[in-house]
């Protein structure tokens, strides 16, 4: 059924006047019978939550700056590698926010555990990014860094 089309049953009386309406087995009010279900669009995740991406980034990114170092890899993972991590974080984790299709994802971020629940999912973003890009970067952190883990 393609998107925003509703699935509706109408019971009339004798008379001819609507009693009910169904939709998705669903009882609703027969003037709102036949409107598209499409939920309300989010906007930024500042906006509508207390987590703040950038901070959230710059949190993951440092994780990975101080692990290298004292692995003796800290120059590979240069400032403008970093800045360049961070805008992709940032943007991944607005589109993700706003998707329709995680719902349950952007409702985690309200709570309490919202900044924590985001650094989770920026590692694990991170390290695909990584893997991509610069697979010598991955290959130096840990293995459960790409399940979200924090490496400090």
């Amino acid at each position: 059924m393609p998107r925003g089309r509703v699935r509706s049953h109408t019971r009339r009386t004798a008379k001819g006047k609507v009693s009910s309406v169904r939709e998705h087995g669903r009882k609703v009010k027969p003037e709102q019978a036949g409107r598209p279900t499409t939920p309300k669009a989010r906007g930024n995740i500042e906006d509508e939550t207390m987590v703040l991406p950038y901070a959230c980034a710059d949190g993951v990114l440092h994780e990975v700056e101080v692990y290298l170092q004292k692995k003796g890899l800290g120059d590979k993972f240069g400032k403008k590698l970093q800045e360049e991590l961070g805008a992709y974080l940032e943007d991944h984790a607005q589109r993700s926010y706003k998707s329709e299709s995680n719902t349950r994802w952007a409702k985690e971020l309200k709570g309490e555990s919202g900044p924590a629940i985001l650094r989770q999912f920026m590692r694990h973003w991170l390290s695909g990014e990584l893997g991509r890009k610069h697979p010598e970067i991955l290959r130096a952190l840990p293995e459960g860094f790409k399940n979200g883990e924090s490496i400090l």
